[in-house]
């Protein structure tokens, strides 16, 4: 398929209907990136309205759409005489030729189906542009035809050009799904040969007994595989050497003398170590350099012969494609180079074994005296070759342990000449022992009694030097620890040998013969080799019945976990807090609902105790029969609800019908065959008794008791903070009476305090004024301080009338324009520094400061609380009152500077410092509290009743502002309020 060309006339606008937002967006995207204005719908009837608003060039619509559908929308276009013209685009997964009819009934011009090729949907466009002149120019066959199909009457209306696009489109994707198809095919049929080719590679090893048949039947199924041309194999000779152990279908160049000789990637890699699994070779350096023709041969798969302990060589399997075998094959290939390498050893055994056999042959032909001696041992190492062979097919044909231990002794027992004993220990990895898990001639429960102890003595030794150990008599060897066994038993001479998988010891095969025998070199091998082979099959055992314990293990965990997370769920529906109620009756229902629904219970009741009356008084269910409900208040007094009130421990059954404290069977006359009687205890008592029924058997047992006690403590607690919640709400309501009668006392002590003061205020200023008759200087500045502690005490009299409003009524705020230079101004005026005191009053403000809008009758008071309290505990030194005008996080001096580009904070500051007693470390937290005087003892020095801090605080919030204080006792305060301002 050719790629989709760009589009530079930016007039082709194509109308999208689609209701999938992310559907939408990629065909966008894809149109757009190809030249082409795109506009979407989200349904059928919006982009009919979209259509008729302006006429695009093409529709491309889905099928599938709320509201109107994309076969509705193409034959309400194909209606419209205005828009007949505009091609119109279906998008299907054309799951039925029922949907090729339906487009043709509806006049579609082409279908593509979902999910569609970028590329082919362009195609597709084009072509419909492309066509659409041509259309125009044809003539217009508007005549109707009927036909049937699967059983109903359809009317095509569709031009010819619509018809054959139509059929074409349909075509199409019937041809990308059959070449879809045959992509599957061949990759089925290659997995097939795969595998087919690695099941005959194992069936030609099993039949193999040399190292070249080995070679050479692996070899020649290998190259059967999928993508191989040809193969070779390496076997190492030496530290360093290889050697060419067998080819196939070798291409001329490969086949010239020293072409595979010599060193190489692969045999470098294999070498160092580092080559440890199977891998694809993309550049082979020995195909790039082989001198003449490879046919074609560039890569090949390189798969290193490999047993538990040793390297033997390597198999390449050359192709003419990139990417030989995939991962999953390669981990195939290295099993499979794993199983020609163990094949190789036993091969190599074979070859060693049926050599010595010819050599003893020859032996005794040179001397006959010797002949019926090499005879018997000529059968005897056929006959050991014979046993490996039966025992290694036999222990591999399960996967069962002790199967394949016991099918392992006793293949020793038929094949040792001597009469014998065998023994299996296996290590516990978790342990660290070596278990006696199976014998032959021997009384297997003796002998495992006797054998019951920790690694130590021969077992031991045999496990640390992963070598055979020989002991020519246990009975009188000083390493026994128990010879009696071995007397009994009549055995002498012991070999033992280690069980090693991949250079892990798994255990001990132990073999006693019952007269004293010296094991020879070739038996030491013979049994190495075997332990070797049913080392193998004992770890797969051990592997499979670990992964059926796993397996097992798994199931009951998941069970487990879903019983867990049912409780859990239950646990989290109980510790949801309950809502507080009116009632107790309300707060019983919420219990029980909650009960129900953490439990899964058929029925659920609560009864309390009532101490007044010493007896259960009331009782709320849900589920239980009225009858049953009205029978409790006759209940034995030694019954199981009295049981549970008096030991505090619950009763959980299963089955009640067993339960013997359950003497009634009430329950199970009410149709409930598993209940829950549990304590709701609060305050470390039983309140009540909660009951939990259900009518399936089993529902309830002991395994759930730490769970459905921790829903009965919840309900207990819930019972508890019931209680705790009328006992606040009543000491609330008190409180705020309290709180009321007090706040109504200060506000009517307050204006009562007030109109005397001022009486007496105002009569001693006419005295001091000599208004009512003349006054001597002294009485003047007697009468002066009068006048001073009157007003004093007008002061502390208006601040507590000031907390009191601001705790029970609403303040309102007067902003208002406030030139702050004539704010400070006034404020001076009305202060001088005290005659008696020996400080200075300082003012420290720029003579341009702004006017702001502000409440200055709130800030007026607060600056003059702060400069009377500075004033009061400054008795020399200064106080000092100053003011900025703020930006930001910045003061900008004395001036405000222009407005910024952007809205910032802008705030007034004012600071009043004083060099007076200043405040403890530990009392500033508190200096803003009502009535809170940093000392309030009896012989305090300054008075006051601790409101003007308070109220400054409280009006400076009011005003959105904060206020700040720094101070050292000894070195006075200051005290910094910003305040936010529109100019």
């Amino acid at each position: 398929m050719q790629s989709a060309k760009i589009v530079d006339d930016k007039s082709v606008e194509i109308l999208v209907a689609e209701d999938s937002p992310t559907q939408a967006e990629q065909l966008s995207h894809l149109l757009e990136e190809h030249g082409y204005k795109v506009n979407v719908a989200t349904n059928g009837r919006k982009a009919l309205e979209a259509a008729r608003h302006r006429k695009p060039t093409l529709i491309i619509s889905d099928i599938m759409m709320p509201e109107m559908d994309g076969f509705t929308l193409c034959k309400e276009i194909k209606a419209k005489k205005a828009l007949r013209d505009i091609p119109v685009v279906l998008l299907t997964a054309l799951s039925s030729s029922q949907d090729v009819i339906r487009g043709l009934q509806c006049g579609a011009d082409n279908f593509i189906r979902k999910p569609y090729d970028g590329e082919y949907l362009l195609s597709r466009i084009g072509y419909l542009l492309a066509n659409k002149e041509l259309r125009k120019e044809e003539e217009k066959i508007q005549v109707g035809l009927k036909i049937r199909f699967n059983g109903e009457d359809y009317l095509i209306t569709s031009e010819r050009q619509q018809i054959l696009n139509l059929l074409i489109s349909t075509y199409e994707e019937a041809v990308l799904l059959n070449q879809d198809l045959a992509i599957r095919q061949k990759e089925l049929a290659r997995s097939y040969q795969s595998l087919n080719g690695l099941y005959e590679i194992a069936e030609s090893l099993n039949s193999s007994r040399t190292p070249l048949d080995v070679a050479e039947g692996a070899l020649e199924k290998a190259v059967e595989l999928p993508a191989v041309k040809a193969g070779w194999m390496v076997l190492r000779e030496g530290e360093s050497g290889f050697r060419i152990a067998a080819t196939q279908d070798l291409p001329p160049a490969l086949l010239a003398p020293g072409a595979l000789e010599g060193s190489c990637f692969c045999r470098e890699k294999l070498l160092s170590g580092e080559l440890d699994g199977a891998t694809n070779v993309l550049e082979c350096e020995r195909l790039q350099k082989a001198p003449g023709d490879t046919q074609g041969l560039k890569y090949h798969a390189t798969i290193p012969l490999l047993t538990h302990e040793t390297t033997l060589g390597l198999l390449n399997l050359a192709g003419t494609e990139s990417g030989l075998f995939s991962d999953a094959e390669l981990k195939t290939l290295h099993s499979v180079g794993h199983q020609i390498a163990v094949a190789l050893e036993r091969a190599q055994l074979y070859e060693n074994l049926e050599k010595k056999v010819e050599e003893r042959t020859v032996a005794l032909r040179e001397e006959i005296a010797r002949r019926k001696l090499a005879q018997e041992e000529a059968q005897q190492n056929l006959k050991r070759i014979h046993a490996l062979h039966e025992v290694d097919l036999a222990i591999t044909s399960t996967l069962d342990l002790k199967t394949v231990l016991d099918v392992l002794l006793e293949k020793i027992d038929l094949f040792f000449p001597y009469p014998t004993a065998s023994t299996v220990r296996l290590m516990n990895e978790e342990t660290g022992v070596l278990e006696a898990l199976a014998c032959r001639g021997l009384n297997e429960e003796e002998w495992k009694a006797q054998d019951s102890r920790s690694l130590d003595g021969r077992a031991k030794k045999v496990v640390e030097i992963k070598a055979p150990l020989t002991v020519r008599n246990v009975q009188t060897d000083p390493q026994t620890s128990n010879p009696e066994i071995f007397r009994k038993y009549g055995l002498v001479s012991h070999l033992g040998v280690p069980f090693i998988a991949k250079n892990k010891t798994l255990g001990v095969l132990g073999l006693y013969t019952k007269q004293e025998h010296e094991f020879s070199q070739e038996e030491i091998e013979f049994f190495s080799t075997l332990a070797g082979q049913a080392a193998i099959a004992i770890q797969n055992a051990q592997l499979y019945e670990e992964i059926g314990r796993s397996t097992k293990e798994l199931e009951l965990t998941n069970q487990y976990l879903e019983r867990s997370l049912g409780q859990l769920s239950g646990l989290y529906t109980a510790l949801t807090p309950l809502a507080p109620s009116e009632s107790v009756h309300e707060m019983m229902d919420g219990i029980i609902a909650r009960l129900q629904e953490a439990t899964g219970a058929d029925a659920v009741l609560i009864r309390l105790w009532d101490d007044a009356k010493d007896a259960f008084a009331y009782i709320s269910h849900r589920g239980y029969p009225d009858p049953y409900v009205k029978g409790l208040d006759r209940a034995s007094p030694d019954g199981a609800a009295n049981w549970v009130f008096t030991s505090g421990e619950p009763i959980i059954t299963s089955n009640i019908a067993e339960e013997t404290r359950l003497r009634s069977k009430r329950q199970l006359e009410a149709g409930f065959h598993s209940c829950a009687i549990l304590p709701l205890k609060t305050e470390n008592r039983v309140r009540g008794l909660v009951y939990l029924a259900s009518r399936q058997l089993g529902y309830f047992d002991e395994e759930q008791r730490d769970h459905l006690m921790a829903i009965a403590r919840q309900m207990g607690i819930a019972l508890e903070n019931k209680d705790l919640f009328d006992n606040l709400r009543a000491s609330r309501d008190e409180l705020e009476k309290a709180n009321k009668i007090k706040d109504e006392f200060l506000s009517v002590m307050s204006h009562e305090l007030r109109t005397p003061l001022n009486v007496v205020v105002g009569y001693t200023g006419m005295i001091k004024d000599g208004l009512l008759g003349a006054v001597n200087r002294q009485q003047q500045e007697a009468l002066g301080k009068v006048i001073d502690r009157a007003n004093d005490q007008l002061g502390m009299v208006n601040n507590i009338l000031y907390a009191t409003v601001l705790e029970t009524e609403k303040i309102n705020i007067d902003t208002h324009e406030v030139s702050v230079g004539d704010f400070l101004s006034n404020l001076k005026a009305a202060y001088e520094a005290p005659i008696n005191k020996d400080f200075t009053l300082e003012w420290d403000y720029p003579a341009d400061l702004p006017v702001v809008k502000t409440d200055s009758a709130k800030l007026k008071l607060i600056m003059q609380n702060l400069i009377d309290n500075a004033i009061k505990f400054t008795q020399k030194g200064s106080v000092t009152v100053s003011a900025r005008i703020g930006v930001g996080d910045q003061g900008l001096g004395g001036s405000a500077s222009p407005h910024p580009p952007t809205p910032v904070p802008r705030w007034v500051e004012f600071k009043v410092s004083d060099t007076g007693v200043g405040i403890p470390k530990d009392a500033m937290p508190f200096i803003f509290d009502k009535f809170h005087q940093v000392d309030s003892s009896e012989t305090r020095l300054f008075g006051g009743v601790g409101m003007g801090l308070y109220i400054v605080k409280k009006f400076t919030e009011l005003l959105n502002g904060t206020v700040e204080v720094e101070s050292e006792v000894g070195k006075g305060s200051t005290f910094i309020v910003k305040i936010p301002y529109e100019s």
